[in-house]
């Protein structure tokens, strides 16, 4: 068995492989030399000119202010008029029951139990916003049910139990 040192590796195979690698080592150092040099950060003027990134509202249900010596109001089915569908999904989620009637959808969500009572159902009626097309429904129409005959179940019981996203409340603006 053959032992190879350093000189013996450098005499033979070692020198060959050197000269055999010699043009591949030279063209990446060329191909690294070619790169485009890397752009200079912008200067702080041009940073401060750019547009601002708009960051749009979170979806939420939106209660008037409240009033002065008032408990404030609590969300209501009828807050909902005027969502759009995919606003409606973020607030109460997928609906239980999806039922289309063209050009109008009614979606029905389900509390099993709400308070004291038996729970509640909650409709809404959707329908296109630019005529039949369907291109955007919205909220028509809001209603909070019983589940249960002569069980008494508050709307704002009924929309609290099902509401996904707390509802923000309007702040009244100070008179200067």
């Amino acid at each position: 068995m053959t032992r190879y040192t350093a000189r013996r590796w450098l005499n033979g195979f070692g020198r060959r492989r050197l000269f055999l690698n010699a043009p591949l080592l030279l063209c990446c150092l060329l191909l690294a030399a070619c790169a485009a040099p890397r752009q200079p950060a912008a200067p702080a003027a041009e940073q401060a000119a750019a547009p601002a990134v708009v960051v749009p509202p979170p979806i939420a249900l939106t209660l008037p202010a409240p009033v002065p010596g008032e408990p404030p109001r609590r969300a209501e089915s009828r807050d909902a008029v005027g969502k759009t569908a995919a606003e409606m999904r973020v607030l109460f989620g997928e609906p239980g029951l999806l039922r289309r009637e063209p050009p109008s959808e009614v979606w029905q969500y389900t509390a099993q139990s709400v308070g004291q009572s038996g729970g509640c159902v909650l409709i809404f009626v959707l329908y296109p916003e630019n005529g039949a097309d369907g291109s955007v429904l919205r909220v028509h129409h809001g209603q909070s049910l019983p589940r249960r005959r002569g069980s008494p179940v508050g709307d704002a019981d009924c929309v609290e139990a099902l509401l996904k996203v707390p509802p923000v409340s309007v702040t009244a603006k100070p008179s200067s």
